[in-house]
């Protein structure tokens, strides 16, 4: 049975020539937030689309985009070593994961976290972590109920006014498993 990613889309590291079609993405994924919860993902988009550059461009951190048939983006991640909102424990972290919810396809987001995953085992790095808004309960159950992430702390946005932050981390191999599954689900929706 042909997986999601070997019938549609393809997962490469994003380029600068990327940088503007992520933007218009990451502005249907706020649209889309907002309507669904009454608020933005990224309300400040100007330290956001600086903070997607910055992975881009910077060596060390990645901006992983799903690309579709068509070479259009359907969804991003970005990924980086440390975070200072957490402590210097070795573990990955991503951010600005999003999709285009009016391109997306079943379980890209998933195989998109799986790709993060696989990136993540290659160097024997054994927790995943990454922050959520804490106003948008939603999202945090998401990480939570469909993931397997597990809340362990609260912090603060600076540039977002000191709004608070939810603190989830999950094992990677807990997360590869449950990325699989999903993607796997997802292949076998597209083949029947």
């Amino acid at each position: 049975m042909p997986t999601l990613l070997e019938t549609a889309p393809s997962i490469v590291e994003a380029t600068i020539e990327d940088f503007d079609d992520i933007k218009s993405m990451m502005a249907c994924a706020n649209c889309y937030a907002f309507e669904r919860g009454g608020q933005e993902q990224w309300p400040n988009t100007e330290v956001v689309h600086g903070q997607i550059r910055h992975h881009i461009e910077w060596p060390g951190d990645e901006y992983w985009i799903v690309r579709g048939r068509e070479g259009l983006i359907l969804a991003g991640i970005g990924v980086a070593y440390s975070d200072e909102r957490w402590d210097d424990e070795r573990a990955l972290y991503f951010h600005k994961f999003m999709k285009d919810p009016s391109r997306s396809v079943p379980g890209v987001a998933a195989a998109l976290l799986g790709h993060v995953v696989a990136w993540a085992e290659a160097q024997s790095i054994e927790r995943i972590r990454c922050d959520a808004q804490t106003s948008m309960p939603g999202l945090v159950r998401y990480y939570t109920n469909y993931y397997g992430f597990t809340v362990v702390g609260k912090s603060v946005y600076e540039s977002l006014g000191n709004a608070e932050a939810t603190l989830l981390e999950i094992p990677t191999a807990t997360l590869a498993a449950r990325c699989a599954e999903i993607t796997m689900a997802a292949s076998a929706e597209l083949v029947a």
